[in-house]
């Protein structure tokens, strides 16, 4: 997967993720936020179907720098997953929305972003 920055006249390349995904999961979802301290752009990867409900903090070096599993302990826990972050407190984000998808639960778990806590 590659990110480009599209601002200019043309995309410039600043980060490709091989983002680590159990086998046979059936697509990700993917959004971009400033997760960590640095000013540089990470990307939020949350796992489809079959990815046990893998939600995963890449930074520009392809280093994953957290990870979350908020729904892995439910009784359907191989429903796709799909996360948006936000920075509620201005900044960094501090905060990821979470949902399962078809043939999961219906609910959306709040996330604190830097502990996993729902």
């Amino acid at each position: 997967m590659k990110t480009y920055n599209v601002s200019g006249a043309n995309p410039v390349l600043v980060g490709q993720y091989n983002p680590v995904m159990p086998p046979r999961t059936a697509g990700i979802s993917v959004t971009t936020q400033s997760l960590s301290s640095s000013s540089a752009v990470d990307v939020l990867v949350a796992g489809g179907r079959n990815a046990g409900s893998a939600v995963g903090v890449y930074d520009p070096a392809n280093t994953r720098i957290r990870s979350y599993n908020t729904f892995a302990s439910l009784a359907k826990p191989n429903a796709p997953v799909y996360a948006s972050a936000v920075a509620l407190t201005g900044g960094v984000v501090d905060t990821i929305f979470m949902a399962q998808g078809d043939g999961g639960r219906n609910t959306i778990k709040k996330v604190n972003a830097a502990t996993g806590v729902v």
